[in-house]
């Protein structure tokens, strides 16, 4: 739905005082608090950031039993079946519609980070939605507008990463993010951020993606996001941070020493040596130092061998 469309179903709503459906659409504390104390202001702006605003809507006209008062055609449409559904389940079945609604069950946890994610992702219609997570198009569809309704608001980058990134891309920069943050939130970004085989290969489906990536230019790829990572986080303020909070840094500057150590030209850039020379570098190096080392202490342990006219005893 659209923020147009969102407006005119605020705008029918039941007044605050009037709805039965408690806390649902009314201005929250902080609204009045910023100086929002216009209904309509207060239930826009918060309808607006609901992803599920459409059964939300729904639900709340049934159970007035409000009419409907607005157009819902298209994929809108949805809203006016959630509606009918809410009304009467039994008089106006629809199996797509309940099958949507109980992927909002707590067993379906998992079910409806994967779909998130893959609605998330730039690559992925309705029909390749459906086939991979083997449902019908409308059950898809159905999920999204009531739901999940992402797909109205793409184009608005603010939404976005109010939804994707809500406290900055800062907290992947932390050392505990893969356990701190739960696995919907990083199926989320790895959907919003790489797409929806990444999305796949993460909640564990059967995937290529690490074939995909056995290539000959893995490591100079692998290398260059490294120091591409560490080049934005030095910019930003994360140069002069502890290990625990710039991990990211010092991976760059770890992969530049050991790039320098293996010979190579400073005016070089590191991103033309192979992960593979680099390593094999810093190995000898090692090597080397240890080997120099057990060499200096040998002799030093020895003791000294004194000669005679009469020989060596």
């Amino acid at each position: 739905m659209k923020a147009d469309r969102i407006n005119q179903m605020c705008r029918i709503l039941p007044a605050p005082e009037e709805d039965i459906v408690r806390d649902n659409f009314r201005i929250r504390a902080a609204d009045t608090q910023v100086g929002i104390t216009d209904p309509e202001i207060g239930r826009f702006a918060t309808a607006y950031k609901d992803l599920s605003f459409g059964w939300n809507f729904a639900r709340t006209m049934a159970l007035n039993r409000r009419p409907m008062q607005v157009p819902l055609n298209g994929r809108d449409e949805w809203v006016w079946r959630a509606y009918l559904y809410a009304i009467n389940p039994i008089k106006y079945k629809d199996k797509a519609l309940a099958e949507a609604i109980t992927w909002m069950g707590a067993d379906y946890a998992k079910e409806r980070s994967v779909a998130n994610a893959l609605l998330v992702s730039g690559d992925m219609d309705l029909d390749k939605i459906a086939k991979v997570l083997n449902k019908k198009q409308e059950v898809i569809s159905a999920y999204e507008i009531l739901f999940f309704n992402i797909w109205d608001r793409k184009a608005d980058e603010l939404f976005l990463s109010s939804i994707i990134y809500p406290n900055g891309r800062a907290v992947e920069f932390f050392n505990g993010y893969t356990t701190n943050e739960g696995l919907d939130v990083q199926l989320l970004r790895a959907g919003f951020n790489n797409g929806a085989a990444h999305v796949l290969h993460l909640a564990g489906f059967s995937s290529q993606l690490v074939t995909k990536y056995l290539s000959a230019d893995t490591v100079q790829r692998l290398e260059s996001f490294v120091m591409a990572n560490g080049l934005i986080l030095a910019m930003n303020g994360w140069l002069n941070q502890g290990p625990e909070a710039g991990h990211g840094v010092n991976s760059a500057l770890r992969l530049i020493s050991a790039a320098k150590a293996g010979g190579q030209d400073e005016k070089t850039s590191p991103f033309q040596n192979s992960g593979g020379q680099v390593l094999m570098a810093e190995m000898q190096r090692v090597k080397a130092a240890a080997h120099a080392k057990r060499t200096t202490e040998f002799y030093r342990g020895k003791p000294t061998m004194e000669v005679s006219g009469a020989g060596v005893n």
